[in-house]
C-alpha cells in the first residue's frame, strides 16, 4: 500500500478527519471527567464532617475511596503532563507518578483494614496500573517494589491474605 504523503487520497483525508474528532471527542471526555472530580471534591470534602456521615449513614471506607478516585486522578494528571509535554524526561514522570502513590495511596494514613475491603478492586486496579507504569523503567520497578513492600498497603494486604 502507498502512502500518499501530500494528502491528497481519499483514504488518507479520513484517516486524518477520524484523528481529529477522536482527537475532539477526547477532550469532551477529559472536560466531563474533570467536572465529575470536583463533585467528587464537594462530596468527599461533605462527608469529612462526622455529623454527615452519620445523618446520611455513610462509612468511612466510602469516603476513603473518594480520597484514593482523587488520588488517582492526580496521577492520571502527573502521566498526562508527560504525553503533552515531552520536555520532561520518562523517567522523570514515571518517578513523580510512583512516588505521589506511595505517598498518597499505598501509605495513606486513613487507611484500615476495613477501607481496603471495601475498596479492594479499586486497590487493586491502581496497583496494577503503577506496577505497568513502573515497568516501563527498570530501575525505577525495582526500587517500587521495594518501596511498596515498606508501605501501609503491603501490610494490610498481607494482613487480609492471613
Amino acid at each position: 500500500m502507498e502512502i500518499d504523503i501530500h494528502g491528497k487520497s481519499k483514504n488518507f483525508q479520513e484517516l486524518l478527519n477520524q484523528s481529529l474528532e477522536n482527537e475532539k471527542k477526547m477532550k469532551e471526555i477529559k472536560e466531563i471527567t474533570d467536572k465529575q472530580m470536583k463533585k467528587i471534591v464537594v462530596v468527599k470534602d461533605f462527608f469529612q464532617s462526622e455529623e454527615n456521615k452519620r445523618e446520611f449513614k455513610i462509612v468511612d471506607e466510602l469516603v476513603y475511596g473518594f480520597d484514593l478516585t482523587l488520588n488517582f486522578s492526580k496521577i492520571n494528571e502527573i502521566l498526562e503532563n508527560y504525553s503533552e509535554d515531552s520536555s520532561e524526561e520518562k523517567t522523570e514522570v514515571i518517578k513523580k507518578a510512583i512516588d505521589y502513590y506511595l505517598r498518597n495511596i499505598a501509605n495513606n494514613e486513613k487507611m484500615t483494614e476495613d477501607s481496603i475491603k471495601y475498596n479492594i478492586i479499586l486497590e487493586n486496579m491502581y496497583l496494577k496500573i503503577m506496577r505497568m507504569v513502573a515497568s516501563f523503567d527498570e530501575k525505577e520497578s525495582e526500587e517500587f517494589l521495594n518501596k511498596l513492600e515498606k508501605s501501609k498497603l503491603y501490610e494490610v494486604m498481607r494482613k487480609l491474605e492471613e
